[in-house]
């Protein structure tokens, strides 16, 4: 009896717990991988010269996006004036078809404005596109302004010299 006891804690419980943990985590999903490099064209309604897109409306300009898991920070290398947005990404919805809306939580500027981004990103799509809205709280009320970005490819390391 104590052997049969003994078998079931040594065994019978790790692979309880691990049944448990695979169970609760089988509709979990990753946050997608968007850093890199975008080219992003930008529309904003405000007039506000320290409201406005970063590089004019329509006007094509680089984003920066390093991520690490659910951090993020956004730079616009062409605008050195301008800090970077540190935010923390959340997945709004994701279908199987690879369309998945994300948002910015929590995204300020170093000097403490609050902004807002929300975007769909097409994962379908080569390469990957991005399309959404983005807002800062201090100017036009919040009004958003639209972008569409388009990540760059990674450059190719393998037949380099060194």
């Amino acid at each position: 009896m104590r052997t049969v006891l003994l078998y079931i804690v040594i065994v019978g419980l790790p692979i309880a717990g691990t049944s448990i943990v695979l169970e609760s985590g089988r509709n979990l999903q990753a946050l997608p991988a968007i850093g890199g490099t975008w080219t992003v064209q930008t529309s904003s309604h405000s007039t506000d010269q320290g409201c406005a897109s970063p590089a004019g409306s329509g006007v094509a300009t680089t984003m920066i996006v390093e991520q690490s898991g659910e951090n993020l920070v956004l730079s616009l290398p062409a605008n050195p004036g301008r800090p970077p947005l540190i935010g923390r990404l959340r997945l709004v919805r994701s279908d199987r078809a690879g369309i998945t809306s994300i948002a910015l939580q929590e995204a300020r500027s170093h000097g403490g404005a609050l902004f807002a981004f929300n975007a769909t990103i097409d994962q379908t799509a080569v390469p990957f596109v991005m399309e959404g809205t983005f807002s800062a709280a201090a100017c036009d009320g919040g009004r958003p302004g639209t972008f569409r970005a388009i990540l760059s490819p990674a450059p190719d390391h393998q037949g380099g010299s060194h």
